[in-house]
């Protein structure tokens, strides 16, 4: 590649060029009860990039990323992270995972707020690490990030869906990963505090370089900050820059009678996508 040809490309693409592949995904498929859930996906997430993944309910998104974390087993094809395939991939605090709000933390769990976030940090330390107090200044900080400071002393089982969606941000963002897997993140969260998560998100791709999949319904926020989006309906649709979402029936084919609402919400924003 010339010098003049690598200036012309997006910094998340020439990253792709310097730095292995984020995720790597070959071939695919999952099946529950003999019924294909992800039916042979093929995906790569260079290092760098920020990705939005749609699709309708009981698409398979999930699965996908509960795959990609080692959650899921793989029946066919291959998952990578950072080269290396996911059985063997022992790093996971390069990776930071948020799951679906209902999916994270019983109601009578007894932690505090503070404790859950500096459990993420144990990730980096592995199994015999020790916490310390550098590590719950750390912890302190994300809470902060995500506006949860002053709860930190609370037990995650009294607080709202909302807010323990918050804490198990900052938890993943205590970690400091290279790779954030957030499914759904803002559900249960005030607009406000949506606004200031998606521009925090914009701020950790821009300047910390992080790889960012994130799943929403909100195709508006989609459009506007992802520099790619794949589209998953048990195969992919569709993966390209936003723009090109909007042609070739996709939005149609894979939402059916929900394509009104979607596209709807679309035209009735003013988005600014990535270059």
């Amino acid at each position: 590649m010339s010098v003049g040809a690598a200036a012309e490309l997006p910094l998340h693409a020439l990253e792709a060029t310097l730095r292995p592949a984020a995720v790597r995904v070959s071939g695919l498929t999952r099946c529950y009860g003999g019924e294909r859930v992800l039916d042979d996906i093929s995906l790569t997430i260079n290092a760098g990039e920020y990705l939005g993944l749609i699709g309708p309910n009981g698409s398979g998104k999930s699965t996908l990323l509960r795959t990609l974390v080692g959650l899921e087993p793989i029946e066919e094809g291959s998952v990578q992270l950072f080269g290396t395939d996911v059985a063997r991939f022992r790093q996971w605090g390069r990776v930071g995972y948020v799951p679906q709000i209902q999916k994270m933390v019983r109601h009578d769990f007894p932690a505090t707020a503070l404790d859950v976030v500096v459990l993420g940090r144990l990730s980096r330390k592995g199994r015999l690490g020790r916490v310390g107090a550098a590590d719950r200044t750390q912890a302190m900080a994300a809470l902060t990030t995500v506006g949860m400071h002053h709860h930190a002393q609370r037990r995650v089982g009294d607080l709202s869906g909302g807010e323990r969606q918050r804490v198990m941000i900052a938890r993943a963002l205590a970690q400091e990963p290279e790779l954030l897997i957030l499914d759904e993140p803002t559900t249960g969260v005030d607009s406000t505090s949506q606004d200031h998560f998606f521009s925090l998100l914009d701020r950790l791709q821009s300047q910390e370089r992080m790889t960012i999949i994130l799943v929403s319904h909100d195709l508006p926020v989609i459009m506007a900050r992802a520099h790619t989006v794949a589209c998953l309906s048990r195969s992919l649709h569709y993966h390209g820059k936003p723009e090109g979402l909007l042609e070739g029936g996709v939005i149609e084919t894979v939402f059916g009678h929900e394509r009104g609402l979607v596209l709807g919400s679309h035209r009735h924003e003013h988005l600014h996508p990535h270059p």
